[in-house]
Order: structure tokens, then C-alpha cells, then sequence
């Protein structure tokens, strides 16, 4: 912006020095004069003026008049000031032309020019003064003239560097993008259309609006550029009317002036639309009635609901009475035309004479009122302060003497003006002058500081209205102290709703990818860094966000900071922010995550980076063992501590391999136990399994299959599942019902696979009552499980969970969480549509049924916890607690940051977090929760799933036992009820369960299932003569082949090995064997995908090519 001042000062100083500006006009002489660069005529192409006047710009003109008038008249100034005007119509060669002159005009008073100018009011528009102001400042700080600018708000004329001398009374244009973003959140507005000029207001405007946007979470869905190089083309605000409404964007924000703003509101009126959007216009605009009436005078009806930002009003009715006077009274006319000839120009505008010199008639009062209808100009009272503010100025370098001022005029350099307006200048009505406007005279006082404005209210919002008689601006809005307050209950019903449209994902408003790697950031002085999938894991990182309650272990972390901070004043009273990571239930996606956190900060969502190297306090997560693991390796490494809410993996307890790693859930090895007294108290010992593929489900079958094994339970299956996407878990139905007497299934599932893995199995036809469930922990008290529709097939299951009550302050937080902006919390108000398959009125994503019916969704009477976001909270608690301790040893009370001595010392962080203690049962009783280990100390209450007594229909968690660590199972047989009324889940036969239980003396071999009697007895020998039939002939054909393929590949008789303990394993080597049946985290399979999960029982053999041996039975060693 400098270098084109610059270059069209070489270009014209030598040329233009001797010359003098066309149309110039003297309007008021004086000591010193102030230079108006004025609009004064609408342009026309090529950057020339038109013929017409630009009414506006010489009403505001007339103001300066006639207030520096009424100064010099009667202000007590023993000086005057003069006042010329020059018309730029809005082009930059006509505005550089002027500032060129005037700089030859003020250099020249070296050489005997008397004349003294004291600076510069205007241009009217940002684009004329960012060329204006590089001329004039284009000199020695000394000679440089103060440019004032009153309607000139973009925010880059701030720049000091680029504008030394630019100063202005009216705010800028960051003020307006934030009064327009309040406006907008105040409407319910974030999916938008943004419609401005190509000029540098109008692209400026946009660029801060999308910046601001971005970090309030409104999207500007569409944009669209007005060209204005051969005039306005109509077709373009057509084209992008049509676009908006189109797109169901019914919220328009414009940039741009009144002209073009009447444009668009014409290409509204003339649209096919009935339901158009409401426009929020741009300060430029401001409350010109004009842009809202056909050339006719008529007002466009489809305009009512329009918004408008307009600079603090404030109406000057002495100069209202002024004006008027001028086009009601011919005598006034011709007097003030005298001075400002412009006056002419703008009764031929509204008059429509085209015969220059044309004849002045007097207007009548209703001629008056339709040619300047109310409001008056905003920028009248902007206007006028300027010329104050240059008053002021003189008056304040002059003093009171006439004599120093007539010095100061043969002595004066227009930098001291500069000087001190760049410090400080109040601006005082009542006082700064021996006369004032009653108007102003008791107006709080205006500051100039920097250049700048400050002002209490600096900006109103209207609204364009029906009334019963007209239309009208009605103000609804003040923006004071930088908070705006909106009555909307003043608002037209026009105003439309811009939001995202029911049926729609606006997906163009936020990126998933953005999502998956956003954080939730709470700013401290030091930080908790929590940890939660929140989504799944996908083909490249993350998937889609867990249905299950996982999003509520983020709001029980927040919760925990929080109310440590209310009641323990923790860390030296250090201010504790929150950082929360999605791990996307990746490994890869954390180990990443959290190097980036450490080396790099915290990107927020405004592009910004906060360095927390140094400022962590400890890691909270993750549920999945599997990932918590990863994130164990990572700290183990960089020296962090590591709190689980729900990690059970054995592995864990490696503390080797994991010095820092700490989990509130009890390792699986006591709850496996716990399942085996159980299965024995139920007087079973023939089982099957389910686990998943991760650390906690591999942990569980191992340690299942030990004590099965050392307690004679045969665990005839174990069937592995994978949570994958769509086809989640095939055919578990299916392989169990080939051990229909095995009806005990231990259920070893991760949290987030239970839910959907229950569903599956009502989705696959299974009954009540076929199979008994015995789960872990992981699915405690779900309620969700239990409030399963259809077929009750978890009827009769017996649950673990940890022996926790809930916090009661702790279910309230949860009740409050709400949908919020994805730029303030990223997750919520997914989590919400998700769980509970409805969208909001804010959201991007209104693909759900229904609307939900209230921002709460939670807040019921009856919300249970996830035993997982209790942990959460307790594990918090206790990092936070152990830090303060920790903290307290190593830097003392005083220090307020995370020494050095606390960061290096990390063990010593683990020990004071094994010291807390906590109410975990709510009864008063406090208790360590960590052994020595640093593992998790809580034993398990065991509940039976049962039928409420009233209503058979609904399903409740009855409490039947418990299994302290310390202690023996209790279990109150008596109080367990089943479907059938017990359950019965033995072996058939010892030579059925040879393969999965001890067996001594007896040679065995694997047989079929033989849970069949009675009347098929007679079949089943004939099947089997035809069996054996089949076999012999195998054999045959199996011999014959070998003959002749001595040389190739040999013939596999065996089935494909499976982990099942096979009738030539001792029973020591079976306890050496992993049970599992199907990939899994332990290694990989041998067994083919289409095999996978089947037992050794159902496996076919391969050919060496390839093909499967067939048989009409279950295939058995031969």
C-alpha cells in the first residue's frame, strides 16, 4: 500500500507542484484550514465523476460547515479555521491528485506562502485513504499532515508503519467484524453467504470475517466477488441470490456501499423467490433508507427483516433543523449555496432537473421527507467530531493566547498535530469550547488514543421493520465494553433462520479429518492431558464416533480439574487447563498425538500453537488396553505419568516395562477368578468364550483358560471377535449352538463392543434362554444393555463391576452436557446425535430422524454412569492430588510452575499418587486404591440380571455377591434367576470332554458332540456305518494318490491346528496352549479367513491343492 503512494508521488511531484486541483472549493477561511478529500459526485467509469451528486457526501460535507461555523463564530477561539473541499468521487487518481497538491501547497510555505493547512478530514472510503495517507506521510515526520479520517474503518489503516499519519474517530472495521459475528451468534446464525465488492473494503471485510468465523464456529458455506470494473453487473448479484437460496443458506452478510447494497436488495425484489434471506449489512450502509426503496420512492417489500450495523448513532437534530432550512427555505439556499455550491448539484439530484442552472422552488414538507428520509446519516456525528477533534488540536498547540497563535501560523509544522494525537486526546462537548450543541453537550467523554477511538457503545445493530404506517430502522442492539446485547423479541419475523436445513450434512462447513485430529483445550498454567477414543479406529487412523457413553469420560475429566480447583486449591494454587486428545482407539494415532503435544504444543483452532513442554502434570487414559499400552511405551520414554480408567490387561503391571503407568481398574486376573467360583458355586464345568482381539480380551482367555483348566471346567470353545465395521461379529450365533449344552459363555468384550455385540446376536436370532452370559467389568451395569428391545437374551447373565458407588455431583456435571460448537468443544454434539439419533438446531449434520427435544439430553432422573467415567474422575483426582504433593516436596509452596526437579522425578509423582485415598463407596471410608504395584485395589460386586417383579418386560441389575480381593466369593445361589430356572451347563460325557479337561488313564479321541437321545438313536447308527463308509473310501482314494505323488508336495491329513488341546497332548502341554481360535493381537492365525472362530471339530482338511475334503459330519483326526 506505501509502494503505490510512493510511486505516484515520483509520477506527479514534479509535474503537479505548480498545480492546483480542479473543482476544489473554498467553503470557510481562516487561520489555519482543514482539507476535506470528499466523495461530493457518484463516479463514473474510467475513475472520472458523474454528473449526479452523491447526496450524502455533501450533507456530510455541510455538517463540517456549519459546526466549524458555529465554532468560529462562537466558540471563544482566537483563531479561525477554514474549511476546503475537494471532490475525489471515489477514485484513487483523483484522491492521489489532491494529496499530491496539498503536499506542494504546505511545502511551499517555506518560500512565503501564508498559507497554513492543519490536515486532512476524510477520504470518504478505505481504498481513497490507504492512497491518501502514504503521500502525505511521504515526508519528514515534521511536515507529514494529519489525515482524519471519520467513515474510513478498515482495520489495516491501524498499521502505524504502513499510515504514520492516518488517524480516525469512527471504530474499526475489527470492531464491526466483531459486533457482526455477535449479531450473527445472537441470531442463531452459523451457515452463511457472504456477498461483497471486489474492492479492498470488500475483500478485507471478507478475509476478517472468515478469520473471525473460523474461531466462533460459523460457516461461510458460500461466497461470491462483485466486479465493478464496467459498472455493476445485476447478473451477478442475481446469480449469487439464486446460489444462497439454492443452497438453503438463508443468512447473507454483505460488504459493501449503499449503491450496491440497493442493488442486491433490488435483485431480491425482482427474484422468483418468495423466501429470501435476511441481509446483514455492513456499517458502509448503515441506516440509508434509500438502499431499501425502488427508484420510484417505493419500499422493496421482500427487504423487511434486513440487519444493520451502524457506528454509535446519535441523531444531531440542530443540524437536522440546519438541512432542512436549506431545501424548505429559498433564502437559506441561496446564503448557503454561496458557500457550497455542491448544495446546487444535490437539489438537481433529488429534484430530477436536468437543465442546469435550474430554478430553486422551495420543497414542501413531504417532498422534504421523501427526499432525505430518516435517519439522518449516521456519519453526520462522525463528521463533526472529526472537525471537533481538529479544533481541539489548534486550540491545544495555540493556547489562549491570539498572539502564540499568530506565531505558531508563520511556525507551524503539521507533524506536532500528529504528535499529539498519536498520545492522547480527550474529546469533551460540554468544555472543550466556550459554546457547544445541546445535543452533545452531555455525552460521556470520547478518547483518541493511538490514533484510535474508544467509545462506550461504539456500535448498535437495527433492524429494518414493518410498522404500522412505513417501514423503519429499529434499533435492538448495542455492542458496549465489547459485548453486544440483542432484543430479539424486537426483531421482524422476517428474519430468517441460517443454519444448516433438516435432511442435509453440510459437510463444506467442517472437515472430519479436522475433527479426528482436533483437542478439547481448556487454557491453564499447567495442564492434565486426558485421553479417550472417541472415535473408532479406522482404514487410515479414525473412524466414526462410538455410539457408547465414551464421550462422557472427557466431561468427567473437565469435571475433575474443575472441582479441584473449586475445593483444593491444588499446585500452589496454580490455574489447571485441560487438554484432551482423541486416540481414535489407534495406537499409531496416539504414539502420534502425543509426540506432536510434547515437541510441537497445542494447535488450537484458530491456527495458534500453545507450548506445553514443560507444563504437564500427567496423562489420563485410555480405556483400551491395547492403546494404553502404546501410550505407556511413549511416556515410559519422555518421563510422564500415566493414569488408566480402564485398562486391565495384566501386561499392564509390567512395571519394567511401565514405571509410570497406573490404572483404577482392578488387572484381569482376579476377575477371571472370580468367573471360575462362580461357574463352580453354579456346579458347571463345561464353557465357552467370547473375547476380543485386544490386550484386555488375550489377557482374559489366557488366564480363563488357566483356571478353567486347573479347576476342571472344559472351555470347549473360545471364539475371538474383532470390531470391525459393518460385519462385526459373524456367525457367533451359529458356532455357538454347535455346543448347545456348554450353556455358560464367559464374555470377555471390551467396553466399546459389548453393546453392539448383544445387539448382533438378537440381530442373529438367538433366544432366551439358550445361552447364560457371565461378564466382566467392562460390562458392569450397562444399562443400555438391559433396555435392549426384543428378545431378552441377556435375561439371567451375571455381571461384574468394581465396587464403586457413583458421586452424585459427578452424575449431575453429566446431566448438563450440552450441544456446543465444534470450535469450543469438538466432540459434544456428535456424542449427543449419535447416542441419542437426533440432531440439534445448530448442527452440520441433520441426516437423524427427528430433532432432539431438549439441549439436555441426559438430564433424567434415572442416569447410571458408566463405571469407566467414575474412574475417570477418581483417576484425576488422584494425579492431581499426587502432583500437589509431589509438587509441594520438590519446589516448595511458593513456586508457581512445574519446576525441574518435579518434571525429572516422575517416580516420585508415582508414590504420592499410591498415598491418596478415596471414598470410593460413598460411606465415609476412605481407602488407598493403588497397592504397591501402583495396580488398582477394588474388588467386585456380582449382579444377576433378573426381570422386574411388576413388569416381566423390563430388566434390572439384581446385586447376588461379592469377590473382595482380599476375600472368598460370596454368592447367594438362591437369589440368581434364570429363564429356565436354573441353568445346567455340564459335560455330556467324560470322553466328550477329554479335549478340554484332565484326563489320566484313559486314551481318548476328539468326538462330535453327542448331545442327542432317545428316538434318533436308530439314525444315528446308520449314519455312521455311512460314515465310516465315506472314511475307508478317503483312505483308499488318499493311497492311491500318494502312490503317485511320491515326488510332489505331501498330503496334509490333519486338520488345520487349531490351540484346542488335541488327544495326543499330555495335559502339561495343553496348559502351555493359547485357546484362542481367530487372529488375534497374540499373533496370527493358521487358520483360514473362512475358518476363522471354528473349532477343530468343524475344520475340514486342506489338499495340498488347495481343495477341501468334504464329508456329511464333523471331520475328525484320522
Amino acid at each position: 500500500m506505501l509502494k503505490n503512494g510512493v510511486i505516484l508521488l515520483v509520477l506527479y511531484w514534479s509535474t503537479l507542484a505548480q498545480v492546483r486541483a480542479d473543482g476544489k472549493q473554498t467553503l470557510l477561511l481562516g487561520n489555519f484550514t482543514v482539507a476535506a478529500a470528499m466523495k461530493i459526485f457518484e463516479p463514473a467509469s474510467g475513475g472520472t465523476c458523474g454528473h449526479r451528486a452523491d447526496v450524502r457526501s455533501v450533507q456530510l460535507l455541510e455538517a463540517m460547515k456549519w459546526y466549524l461555523q458555529r465554532i468560529n463564530e462562537n466558540g471563544g477561539l482566537p483563531f479561525k479555521i477554514g474549511l476546503e473541499a475537494f471532490p475525489t468521487c471515489g477514485g484513487v487518481e483523483r484522491t492521489a491528485r489532491y494529496g499530491l497538491e496539498l503536499m506542494a501547497r504546505s511545502s511551499s510555505k517555506s518560500t512565503g506562502n501564508p498559507e497554513t493547512i492543519a490536515g486532512v478530514v476524510g477520504p470518504e472510503l478505505s481504498t481513497e485513504a490507504r492512497i491518501l495517507s502514504p503521500i502525505l506521510g511521504s515526508v519528514a515526520p515534521e511536515d507529514r499532515l494529519l489525515q482524519l479520517g471519520f467513515s474510513t474503518s478498515a482495520a489495516d489503516l491501524g498499521d502505524k508503519k504502513l499510515y504514520p499519519n492516518f488517524a480516525r474517530v469512527i471504530p474499526s472495521d475489527n470492531v464491526q467484524i466483531e459486533v457482526m459475528v455477535q449479531t450473527m451468534l445472537s441470531l442463531g446464525w452459523n451457515r452463511i453467504a457472504v456477498i461483497y465488492e471486489d474492492t479492498s473494503y470488500g475483500n478485507d471485510g471478507l478475509v476478517q470475517l472468515q478469520t473471525r468465523s473460523r474461531e466462533v464456529g460459523i460457516c461461510i458455506s458460500l461466497s461470491q466477488r462483485i466486479h465493478l470494473d464496467n459498472g455493476v453487473n445485476s447478473k451477478d448479484l442475481t446469480d449469487a441470490l439464486d446460489q444462497s437460496i439454492t443452497d438453503n443458506i438463508f443468512g447473507v452478510v454483505f460488504f459493501g456501499t449503499a449503491n450496491i447494497a440497493n442493488k442486491l436488495i433490488d435483485a431480491m425484489d425482482r427474484s422468483v423467490y418468495t423466501n429470501v434471506p435476511t441481509v446483514l449489512l455492513c456499517e458502509a450502509v448503515n441506516q440509508d433508507f434509500s438502499v431499501f426503496q425502488k427508484l420510484n420512492g417505493e419500499v422493496i417489500v421482500k427487504s423487511e427483516g434486513s440487519v444493520t450495523l451502524s457506528a454509535s448513532f446519535h441523531e444531531i437534530p440542530e443540524f437536522k433543523s440546519h438541512w432542512k432550512s436549506v431545501f424548505t427555505n429559498a433564502t437559506v439556499f441561496s446564503e448557503e449555496a454561496t458557500a457550497n455550491p455542491w448544495l446546487r448539484d444535490v437539489y438537481d439530484s433529488i429534484t430530477g432537473c436536468t437543465n442546469s442552472p435550474c430554478r430553486f422552488v422551495s420543497l414542501s414538507e413531504q417532498a422534504f421527507s421523501k427526499a432525505f428520509p430518516d435517519p439522518q446519516p449516521v456519519h453526520v456525528r462522525y463528521a463533526i467530531l472529526a472537525i471537533h477533534a481538529f479544533a481541539k488540536l489548534v486550540k491545544d498547540l495555540c493556547g489562549a493566547s491570539e498572539t502564540l497563535c499568530t506565531n505558531i501560523t508563520s511556525s507551524f509544522m503539521p507533524g506536532f498535530m500528529i504528535d499529539k494525537i498519536q498520545q492522547t486526546l480527550l474529546i469533551d462537548f460540554r468544555t472543550d469550547f466556550q459554546w457547544s450543541l445541546e445535543s452533545l453537550r452531555n455525552k460521556p467523554l470520547i478518547t483518541l488514543q493511538k490514533a484510535d477511538i474508544f467509545m462506550d457503545t461504539p456500535f448498535s445493530v437495527f433492524n429494518f421493520k414493518k410498522t404500522p404506517n412505513s417501514f423503519e430502522f429499529e434499533k435492538v442492539g448495542d455492542f458496549t465494553n465489547g459485548s453486544l446485547t440483542l432484543n430479539k423479541t424486537l426483531l421482524s419475523p422476517k428474519v430468517q433462520s441460517a443454519v444448516c436445513p433438516v435432511d442435509k450434512h453440510c459437510d463444506e462447513c467442517y472437515s472430519m479429518a479436522e475433527l479426528h485430529e482436533a483437542v478439547l483445550f481448556e487454557e491453564g498454567e499447567v495442564y492434565v492431558v486426558g485421553v479417550n477414543g472417541i472415535y473408532r479406529e479406522g482404514t487410515n487412523g479414525c473412524g466414526g464416533i462410538y455410539s457408547p457413553g465414551t464421550y462422557q469420560i472427557v466431561e468427567s475429566i473437565k469435571f475433575a480439574v474443575s472441582k479441584a480447583m473449586q475445593d483444593d486449591a491444588p499446585l500452589s494454587g496454580m490455574r489447571i487447563g485441560l487438554i484432551v486428545l482423541s486416540s481414535c482407539n489407534s495406537p499409531s494415532v496416539i504414539q502420534r498425538k502425543i509426540y506432536s503435544l510434547v515437541h510441537n504444543g497445542v494447535l488450537l483452532h484458530n491456527g495458534s500453537r500453545i507450548n506445553v513442554t514443560d507444563r504437564i502434570i500427567g496423562f489420563i487414559g485410555d480405556r483400551s488396553s491395547t492403546v494404553s499400552m502404546a501410550i505407556a511405551e511413549v511416556l515410559s520414554k519422555l518421563r510422564f505419568v500415566q493414569i488408566s480408567y480402564a485398562s486391565a490387561s495384566p501386561e499392564l503391571s509390567d512395571r519394567v516395562k511401565y514405571p509410570y503407568f497406573m490404572p483404577t481398574v482392578t488387572p484381569t486376573d482376579p476377575q477371571a477368578l472370580a468367573m471360575i467360583h462362580i461357574i463352580k458355586n453354579l456346579k458347571a464345568d463345561y464353557i465357552q468364550m467370547v473375547y476380543s482381539t485386544d490386550a484386555f480380551g488375550i489377557g482374559g482367555i489366557n488366564k480363563i483358560k488357566e483356571l478353567a483348566f486347573e479347576n476342571s471346567v472344559c472351555l470347549k470353545q473360545a471364539l475371538p471377535v474383532t470390531e470391525v465395521p459393518e460385519v462385526i461379529f459373524p456367525e457367533i450365533v451359529r458356532k455357538l449352538r454347535l455346543y448347545p449344552r456348554a450353556k455358560i459363555v464367559i464374555v470377555f468384550l471390551t467396553t466399546s463392543i459389548i453393546e453392539p455385540f448383544f445387539a448382533d446376536l438378537q440381530y442373529q436370532g438367538l433366544k432366551k434362554g439358550e445361552f447364560v452370559f457371565i461378564g466382566p467389568h467392562t460390562w458392569a451395569k450397562n444399562q443400555n444393555i438391559v433396555n435392549m428391545k426384543g428378545e431378552q437374551i441377556i435375561f439371567g447373565a451375571i455381571t461384574m463391576a468394581l465396587e464403586i458407588a457413583q458421586i452424585s455431583t459427578l452424575v449431575e456435571a453429566i446431566k448438563t452436557i450440552t450441544p456446543q460448537p465444534f470450535y469450543q468443544n469438538p466432540w459434544a454434539t456428535m456424542y449427543l446425535q449419535n447416542n441419542f439419533n437426533c440432531y440439534f438446531g445448530l448442527s452440520f449434520d441433520k441426516t437423524q430422524e427427528r430433532q432432539c427435544t431438549t439441549d439436555k439430553p441426559l438430564n433424567v432422573d434415572n442416569l447410571a454412569l458408566d463405571i469407566q467415567t467414575t474412574l475417570a474422575y477418581i483417576a484425576t483426582k488422584a494425579l492431581i492430588q499426587g502432583a500437589t504433593a509431589h509438587h509441594k516436596d520438590e519446589c516448595g509452596p511458593a513456586v508457581k510452575r512445574l519446576c525441574q526437579s518435579f518434571v525429572q522425578k516422575p517416580e516420585g509423582l508415582v508414590e504420592r499418587i499410591k498415598e491418596t485415598r478415596f471414598d470410593i463407596e460413598q460411606n465415609g471410608n476412605l481407602m488407598n486404591i493403588f497397592n504397591s504395584n501402583g495396580d488398582a485395589q477394588i474388588g467386585y460386586r456380582i449382579y444377576n440380571i433378573q426381570p422386574e417383579i411388576q413388569n416381566k418386560q423390563n430388566l434390572f441389575y439384581k446385586e447376588v455377591g461379592r469377590f473382595p480381593l482380599e476375600g472368598t466369593l460370596t454368592l447367594e445361589v438362591d437369589k440368581l434367576v434364570f429363564p429356565e430356572g436354573n441353568v445346567t451347563s455340564v459335560c455330556p460325557d467324560e470322553r466328550h470332554c477329554a479335549t478340554c479337561k484332565p484326563v489320566s488313564g484313559v486314551t481318548t479321541t476328539a468326538s462330535p458332540p453327542q448331545e442327542v437321545t432317545g428316538g434318533i438313536i436308530a439314525l444315528s447308527v446308520v449314519f455312521g456305518v455311512a460314515v465310516l463308509a465315506v472314511i475307508f473310501l478317503v483312505v483308499a482314494i488318499f493311497c492311491l494318490r500318494k502312490a503317485h505323488t511320491r515326488d510332489k508336495d505331501r498330503i496334509y491329513l490333519n486338520p488345520i491346528e487349531t490351540d484346542l488341546r488335541r488327544i495326543c497332548y499330555t495335559n502339561e502341554q495343553f496348559n502351555g496352549q493359547n485357546i484362542q481360535q481367530g487372529p488375534s493381537e497374540a499373533g496370527p492365525s493358521h487358520l483360514r479367513p473362512a475358518v476363522i472362530g471354528r473349532s477343530h471339530e468343524e475344520t475340514p482338511p486342506r489338499y495340498h491343492d488347495g481343495g477341501d475334503l468334504t464329508q456329511s459330519g464333523p471331520f475328525h483326526e484320522i
